[in-house]
């Protein structure tokens, strides 16, 4: 339970309705820079939990990018198609660590039916059940300021 308590959750894509049709909405980049709540948290994975209120009929897809030298590319494995004409929840899970790039943004895309298309998702960041550890999250604490000489810095 008190790993839930610490998380942090950030909207991911904001309440979003649209009549577009297989258009992509491109949410907020997420910075995991250091310095930045979530580097300072010291996360081992982001859990984007999607929601979908429409029964348009078609199927729809969400993704999560993260940006490689200025360009936005999809991670692989981190996407969920949900079905035509299905309102519901789906989450991706997406590990950090040392390959994972500073920036991160969600996107969904609309499919082709006509309608109104209404969807939503969160990213909430899940801390170590143990705290800092391993190489990836010790190097992030210590190039954010949160670890000096061994010790956590207050």
């Amino acid at each position: 339970m008190n790993d839930i308590q610490n998380a942090l959750i950030i909207n991911a894509i904001v309440p979003t309705s649209t009549t577009s049709t297989s258009t992509a909405t491109n949410g907020a980049t997420i910075d995991l820079a250091a310095g930045s709540p979530l580097a300072l948290g010291g996360f081992q994975s982001l859990n984007f939990i999607i929601n979908r209120g429409d029964t348009v009929a078609a199927t729809t897809a969400f993704k999560v990018q993260e940006n490689i030298a200025s360009v936005w590319t999809d991670i692989s494995g981190a996407s969920v198609t949900i079905p035509s004409g299905t309102a519901g929840t789906a989450m991706v899970c997406v590990t950090l660590g040392s390959n994972r790039q500073a920036q991160l943004r969600a996107v969904y895309t609309t499919g082709s039916a006509a309608g109104t298309y209404l969807f939503s998702a969160i990213c909430v960041g899940q801390y170590p059940s143990f705290g800092v550890r391993g190489t990836d999250e010790s190097a992030r604490a210590v190039s954010a300021g949160m670890v000096s000489g061994g010790r956590a810095v207050v």
